[in-house]
């Protein structure tokens, strides 16, 4: 069981040390509220906000066993209110959530990191460190509202 004990930085950001079974691991990822986790084969999916009302920012933590942080990315915009909902398993490899905009976001976790520059066509509002192998890959659906009225 992973959990997160958190505390502010220097500079005054939220962070988190990551606890497994009560120890804590040394691990640090930034958020400070774990909103959800999900295993994804030997490896955790974490789904971490930092508590900032009306300008929120999910971070999105891959975790292997060790523990020690295989991938991450981050869903913000200026002045956007965020609210983490609707977390659907797709597949073995594949969830689908929505945070912010009239959109779901999906991610699939690969099993090996692919090339992947930073500077490629993420979806906009998506922030991720400079690299150049991924395993976290996101991109957003439409979200399908009724607009059919009722004959009166």
């Amino acid at each position: 069981m992973l959990t997160l004990l958190p505390f502010r930085s220097a500079d005054g950001a939220a962070r988190s040390q990551l606890v497994v079974n009560g120890s804590a691991t040394g691990l640090v990822v930034p958020g400070c509220c774990l909103e959800a986790q999900l295993a994804v084969g030997d490896r955790r999916l974490m789904f971490i906000t930092n508590d900032i009302p009306f300008e929120e920012r999910l971070e999105v933590c891959l975790v292997d066993a060790m523990p020690a942080l295989v991938d991450r990315l981050a869903l913000s915009w200026p002045y956007a209110t965020g609210r983490f909902a609707d977390l659907t398993v797709r597949s073995a490899r594949e969830v689908a959530f929505s945070f912010f905009d009239e959109k779901t976001w999906v991610i699939e976790v690969l099993p090996v990191p692919r090339l992947y520059p930073s500077f490629l066509g993420d979806p906009r509002g998506v922030w991720r460190p400079l690299g150049l192998r991924r395993c976290l890959m996101i991109r957003t659906e439409p979200r399908y509202i009724n607009t059919r009225r009722k004959p009166l």
